[in-house]
């Protein structure tokens, strides 16, 4: 929990940038906003002595293993970074020449992430929408995005980089297009689900661009064509030759699962229902907000275009990234039937930040009756969309007993597998060599089973765990290893992780 007097200054600060937003020059403006946007999403890095989400200590591991060993790991537990390693070696290399603090660096890595993705969005706000709302849609758009995350990982640098892409197509030169190319390339061996996002829209621009100017002869020439090919080339290359295995899992188990195409409403709807229904531990209310804003912003998006066909001579939209709109609007319900809603959060990313550019300016311009009503509506939806950025950290957190608990199963218990658990790796000092299972991967294995199979070994209890197996309503999975700890020796307990040992029978 936050403490009052950070909502004081934040609020402060806020009203001090809303009243920028239509009164100080462009540099006060960005400076205020970027001392706002910062402060809210680097909050963690201010309060928490350590890296508030367990998942930064998971993704840095793969990069201390490259720190370490000087290669990257061809291991199943190092199958992201080794099909996609471009982010990791990156900050191997950081992490080489620099030597920092593991600790600090990961507490004070969303602080940067937070800057750098600031900047992006309001450069790509800058670009597309008219000086007249730009202000306005960049702050829409930073405000209402809860679903931004900024604790190292790939995708705390997808979306800026994603962003800045376009940017530089946007702007003539060949220094800009190669920018561009080399910016794609690296997020292409970075991060996955962001890049078919990117290639997507620049691929369909493209193709409806020309098909635009071969049916309307008498159309002015385009402004440059982006360089969509060589972009599709980098991206099948890749996924060919760099990330063989993981093109071929993904694409057996897409086609798996074509077979269910037509229960795609069904998949959906049970998405819907777990996220928003009763069965969720966080309750109805945050998840319906934010279901709620974005079909909200889909009604006032398909208003912005109406009233733009109707006024084509008076109003112009950004065109170009129209299809940043819809694909990924068309991608949520695929994601639901395919990856069961795993990735489902990095289109509603681009959607809700691509949608104010098309609504915002359009209404601003009708008349002040509109234009005050629409502000009103959007502000209303915004501040309770924002609401909802915290809801969830409960699930990722980390403390300072998890911290304890990392350097106790490193030190103190043989190092042969651990089972259960959310918490950090031990990035610090000489690592961890024990293998990390989940309960749900060794259900319904009895403790016992497992140690005349395997030998020795640990179980790991905590409330994060608990929270997520009840998320996932699999509660019953954590309880049946939980039940078999009284018969078991438990060897620590700080109060928020307890350790089970078991010896090899």
């Amino acid at each position: 929990m936050l403490p009052v007097g950070f909502w004081i200054g934040i609020g402060v600060m806020t009203l001090s940038l809303v009243i920028g937003a239509f009164t100080a020059s462009e540099r006060v403006f960005f400076i205020q906003a970027m001392a706002v946007f910062v402060t809210l999403w680097g909050s963690t890095a201010l309060f928490q002595t350590y890296p508030a989400v367990w998942d930064s200590y998971m993704h840095y591991n793969s990069s201390f293993e490259i720190v370490s060993t000087g290669f990257i790991p061809d291991d199943p537990d190092y199958s992201y970074a080794y099909n996609y390693p471009g982010f990791f070696a990156f900050a191997a290399t950081f992490s080489t020449i620099a030597d920092p603090n593991v600790i600090e660096f990961l507490r004070f890595y969303p602080v940067f992430a937070a800057a750098f993705t600031l900047v992006a969005i309001y450069l790509f706000i800058r670009t597309y929408v008219p000086a007249t709302g730009y202000r306005v849609a960049f702050l829409v758009a930073a405000f209402v995005n809860v679903w931004l995350q900024f604790n190292f990982s790939p995708q705390s640098v997808g979306l800026a980089i994603g962003l800045l892409i376009f940017v530089c197509l946007e702007r003539q030169g060949t220094v800009w297009k190669g920018t561009a190319v080399a910016l794609f390339a690296f997020l292409t061996v970075s991060h996955p689900t962001t890049v078919l996002f990117v290639l997507s829209a620049v691929v369909v621009k493209e193709i409806l661009s020309r098909i635009y100017h071969r049916v309307k002869t008498t159309a002015p020439p385009a402004n440059g064509h982006w360089p969509a090919a060589l972009f599709l080339i980098i991206w099948i290359l890749w996924s060919l030759v760099g990330a063989a295995e993981f093109t071929l899992n993904l694409t057996q188990f897409v086609l798996g699962q074509v077979q269910y195409l037509g229960f795609m409403d069904q998949a959906v709807q049970n998405q819907y229902e777990m996220r928003t229904g009763t069965e969720n531990i966080f309750g109805t209310l945050y998840p319906q907000i934010r279901t709620f804003t974005i079909l909200l912003f889909g009604l006032l998006t398909l208003i912005g275009l109406l009233i733009y066909v109707f006024n084509r001579k008076k109003i112009s939209i950004p065109k170009h990234i129209l299809p940043l709109l819809f694909i990924p609007a068309l991608a949520i319900p695929l994601d639901a039937l395919f990856f069961n809603g795993q990735i489902y959060d990095r289109g509603i990313l681009y959607l809700m930040l691509v949608a104010p550019l098309f609504f915002i300016p359009t209404l601003l311009r009708k008349k002040k009756i509109t234009a005050a009503l629409t502000t009103i509506l959007v502000a209303g939806i915004v501040v309770s969309c924002a609401s909802t950025m915290f809801y969830q950290q409960s699930l990722y957190t980390s403390s300072a007993e998890s911290i304890a608990a990392s350097d106790y199963l490193s030190e103190e218990v043989p190092q042969t597998y651990v089972i259960g658990g959310y918490y950090p790796y031990k990035d610090w000092g000489d690592g961890e060599s024990y293998q990390r299972l989940q309960f749900s991967a060794t259900y319904p294995t009895t403790v016992l089973e497992m140690a005349s199979s395997s030998g020795s070994g640990s179980y790991l209890f905590d409330d994060t765990t608990e929270l997520w197996y009840k998320q996932w309503g699999i509660e019953d999975r954590y309880d049946f290893y939980l039940n078999q700890e009284i018969m078991n020796s438990k060897v620590y307990d700080n109060g928020r992780y307890q350790v089970m040992f078991v010896r090899g029978t």
